[in-house]
């Protein structure tokens, strides 16, 4: 098998593809499920995010794994990195205080989204210090509410969970109207 899909790995999948059973949530439930609408979504860095990214990226300094933690966070979010991984002094000032040109983006998106009279789900598997505190006040005005690991699943005889109580919330109460995960809801939302 392993020599087969070295010449042609392409030929594998092939195999694998006709005789693989796929069904669909419809195919056991007599329900229509909602679609979830996922799109990639280009993002221009704004010049002061940009300039925190190639300042880090430029810089020797760093040990590998250290640089690349500090590029991820500041491809999400300028003010998530450590300001002594700056070489640039004036930009080590301006970190906490620079707009994200993700978060801008998602703010496009999220009032698209809820105009249209939808629920959003804003999953963050990475940084959640800083991050999904940060996007809870960006977006408490449509009710915004966190679903992370510090959110018990414990249920009590004959109760449920709080986790199981926010998820209701979210599904069920039009005020509440961005639920915000990690990995916690990275399976799905009910």
């Amino acid at each position: 098998f392993y020599g087969a899909y070295r010449q042609n790995p392409k030929l594998i999948k092939a195999i694998f593809s006709q005789r693989m059973l796929r069904r669909e949530i419809e195919d056991y439930l007599d329900v229509r499920v909602p679609r979830v609408d996922t799109h990639r979504v280009g993002v221009p860095l704004n010049p002061d995010h940009r300039r925190v990214y190639e300042d880090l990226f430029m810089n020797p300094d760093l040990p590998f794994g250290r640089k690349f933690r500090e590029l991820e966070k500041a491809l999400l979010d300028p003010n998530l990195v450590r300001s002594g991984s700056l070489t640039d002094v004036s930009l080590r000032g301006l970190v906490g205080s620079l707009e994200s040109s993700k978060y801008q983006k998602l703010d496009e998106l999220v009032e698209e989204e809820i105009g249209r009279g939808g629920k959003v789900i804003i999953y963050t598997p990475h940084f959640k210090m800083g991050v999904t505190s940060t996007l809870q006040r960006r977006y408490g005005r449509y009710g915004s509410i966190i679903l992370d690991g510090d959110v018990s699943a414990y249920a009590p005889r004959g109760s449920l969970s709080v986790r199981e109580n926010l998820r209701r919330r979210f599904q069920n109460d039009s005020d509440t109207n961005v639920l915000i995960t990690t990995t916690t809801m990275n399976e799905g939302v009910d």
